[in-house]
């Protein structure tokens, strides 16, 4: 017998809210990915082309807020953790016109992100990390930290629906390994005081913050 999950969507209206808020919050929506159903999720992808105010790319999710994260634990349910997009930021000159994997890495992995907590049946907030190995071209990047997004006050990173769902938007941060285990070391405050904001906006050829 083949079980058939149910494709979670946003509806129609709180898909416009989710959009409107991340034209209000971060930019014209100029490109919009359709990423293809999965077995549970809608995923689409919508892009930000840079400005002369904001000189880099903005790449968010649309689609992973549709579904509540399982294992939430109570103090962060109660605080309406539980729903969220997923945003990386790339520099202007970043060559998205070439659908080579050295150019399209951070639109695969949000891709792939967006089924992550599905997957491992877990959830994602700031300050969480993963390892995902050496899978980054010309980059020793082998991590991501999730992180309140960059460049936005702090009261602006989660929109509430007509519905009352709350999505929370977590900007997706390479790290170097050595960044990482800080981080699991010590915490992540002590590693975000090392971290200068515009390390937020990709770059593979940065410094590890813990060499500079």
């Amino acid at each position: 017998m083949c079980f058939k999950y149910k494709v979670i969507e946003y509806s129609q209206e709180e898909r416009e809210e989710v959009i409107k808020y991340f034209v209000e919050t971060f930019g014209n929506v100029n490109r919009l990915l359709k990423e293809g159903k999965t077995k549970r999720l809608v995923r689409e992808l919508m892009i930000s082309y840079p400005t002369d105010k904001r000189p880099y790319y903005v790449i968010s999710t649309l689609g992973m807020g549709a579904q509540s994260m399982k294992n939430v634990p109570e103090k962060e349910r109660n605080h309406g953790i539980g729903r969220c997009e997923l945003l990386m930021y790339l520099p202007k000159d970043w060559n998205l016109k070439v659908r080579d994997y050295d150019n399209y890495w951070p639109i695969s992995w949000l891709r792939g992100l967006m089924t992550y907590p599905t997957v491992q049946k877990t959830w994602l907030s700031y300050g969480h990390t993963i390892r995902v190995g050496n899978e980054f071209p010309n980059t020793k990047f082998d991590s991501f930290l999730f992180d309140f997004p960059h460049f936005t006050k702090h009261n602006t990173f989660k929109v509430k629906l007509k519905t009352n769902k709350e999505i929370f938007f977590y900007q997706v941060v390479p790290l170097y390994n050595d960044e990482l285990m800080y981080k699991l070391e010590n915490s992540y405050t002590d590693l975000k005081a090392l971290l200068k904001e515009d390390a937020g906006i990709i770059n593979p050829k940065r410094n590890s913050v813990l060499k500079i």
